[in-house]
Order: C-alpha cells, then sequence, then structure tokens
C-alpha cells in the first residue's frame, strides 16, 4: 500500500497552491538540505575507524548508493554554484560552492564506483555547457577551476578517509 500513500502524498502537494517566492524557498531549501546531509553523513562517517566499510559506504549498504547520494550532493551544489553566478553574489560564497564541488567529486573518487564517476563527469560536463558567456572561453576557465579545486581537495578528502582518527576510538563505545 505504500506506493498508494506515496501517490496521494504527493498529488497532495502538486494540487497546493504555492506562490512563486513559495516555490523559490522549497527549491532552496532541498539545495541546502542535500548540502547538510552530506556533512552530516561524513560527520557520522568519522565514528569510525578510518578502515571501516563506514568511512566508504555511509549509510548505505554499499558504495554505489553513496556514490549516487553524492551525484545529487555534486548537483546541488553545482546548482547552488550556476544560481551564484547568475544572481552576481559574493565572492565567498562563489568560492565555498567551488570547494565543494572539488570535494564532492573527491569523495565520488574515492567511492571507486565507475557509474558514479561517469555520471559525475556527465554533471559537470552540463555545468560548464550552461555558462551563458563566450562559451570556448568560459569553458576552458572553468574546465580548469573544476580540475585546480578537484586536485587541491583530493589530498584532503584521501587522509579524511583513511588517516583521520575516529571519534569514538574506544572499543566500548561500539557496543
Amino acid at each position: 500500500t505504500w506506493p498508494l500513500w506515496y501517490g496521494v502524498f504527493f498529488l497532495c502537494y502538486y494540487f497546493t497552491d504555492f506562490t512563486q517566492q513559495d516555490r523559490e524557498n522549497i527549491f532552496q531549501g532541498m539545495l541546502n538540505g542535500l548540502i547538510l546531509a552530506f556533512f552530516v553523513f561524513q560527520a557520522h562517517c568519522f565514528l569510525y575507524r578510518p578502515y571501516d566499510d563506514v568511512r566508504y559506504r555511509g549509510w548505505f549498504s554499499n558504495p554505489n548508493n553513496n556514490v549516487l547520494f553524492y551525484c545529487f550532493v555534486l548537483m546541488a551544489v553545482l546548482v547552488k554554484l550556476y544560481l551564484c553566478r547568475t544572481k552576481k553574489s559574493n565572492k565567498w560564497w562563489l568560492l565555498y560552492y567551488w570547494l565543494g564541488v572539488g570535494t564532492v567529486l573527491s569523495f565520488i573518487i574515492l567511492t571507486i564506483g565507475r557509474m558514479g564517476w561517469i555520471l559525475g563527469f556527465v554533471l559537470v560536463v552540463l555545468f560548464l555547457l550552461f555558462q551563458k558567456r563566450d562559451f570556448g572561453k568560459s569553458f576552458i576557465k572553468y574546465s580548469g577551476i573544476t580540475v585546480l579545486v578537484t586536485a587541491i581537495a583530493f589530498p584532503l578528502c584521501f587522509a579524511a578517509a583513511r588517516y583521520i582518527p575516529p571519534i569514538r576510538h574506544h572499543v566500548v563505545w561500539f557496543y
């Protein structure tokens, strides 16, 4: 019966009358929720030892689900970056989201999920294609920035997954 109740839930949501401001707030809230969930999931993974499976598969049953979640987070970060660029936001927000792109791409690389690698690559290419300025220069410029922030973030993310000691370091905490 759960598909029926999900259908009722989403139909009720669909037929609810929202203003344009309400739709924008819901959209921004979903993007911010995905990004915040990434931080919460990664903080949860630091409760475990560096070579435990949890550091690689997260809260999910296998690494493939984890990499799909990372791709959702990458999409949310890229959309936020695109919106910041179109609204001419503060440079610090742009730097924050660029570092977010590098961090999420680094964790995607660490999951060793080939489908996630392909999907992450496709998401970044789609983001680069949506740049409205001079296509050739902006594509090369933002491709270089993406490679640079990923190269900067990868050693930090690798060290976080492999070498940062767990918060719950004693055996008693695991029981």
